[in-house]
């Protein structure tokens, strides 16, 4: 999705970040074909099936590193709610599945976060049983809210696009 003059999740690239090296895009290649950046290509193991496969995916590629999960319709996720997800001090001790999730006023926001590797068998483990809500799965980790401080304004329809466009002075209503 297009944010300003600059597509969505583009406030993440460039020389400066250190984010460039390891930029993947998950899942459908029509969002993908909206990226300016050259992504490496990774499609889920179960298309269709959500953000979950998209992680699920993410994880088996990851060969036992964490993984950074941000979906494309939340416009306004900056760097600096990415390097305080990235950049805690309370690094994972991997003897658990945890995250490292964006929170707000409505709660966490799983397609914000940072997974451990050691979530991959209860990824699997979800989509194996038919659950595709990337939200359930926070229940059975060990979840580090980090606030988000009013960047998880997510965009769903053409008509959240609408409004959050015609926000004035880079105010933007949330949807």
């Amino acid at each position: 999705m297009p944010h300003g003059a600059r597509q969505s999740g583009s406030a993440l690239g460039g020389t400066d970040t250190g984010f460039e090296s390891r930029r993947t895009f998950a899942g459908d290649s029509a969002i993908r074909s909206f990226q300016r950046w050259p992504p490496r290509d990774l499609p889920d193991l179960r298309p269709r099936q959500g953000p979950l496969a998209g992680l699920e995916a993410a994880l088996a590629a990851a060969e036992g590193r964490d993984v950074f999960l941000l979906a494309c319709d939340l416009p306004a996720v900056d760097r600096a709610l990415v390097r305080r997800i990235l950049d805690r001090p309370d690094s994972f001790g991997h003897d658990a599945a945890e995250a490292r999730v964006a929170v707000d006023e409505e709660g966490l926001q799983p397609l914000c976060a940072l997974y451990s590797s050691t979530c991959a068998p209860l990824v699997r483990n979800s989509l194996d049983r038919g659950e595709r809500a990337a939200r359930d799965l926070l229940a059975v980790l060990r979840v580090t809210a980090v606030e988000a401080g009013g960047q998880l304004v997510n965009l769903n329809t053409p008509d959240d696009w609408a409004r959050w466009t015609a926000g004035s002075a880079g105010e933007h209503p949330a949807s």
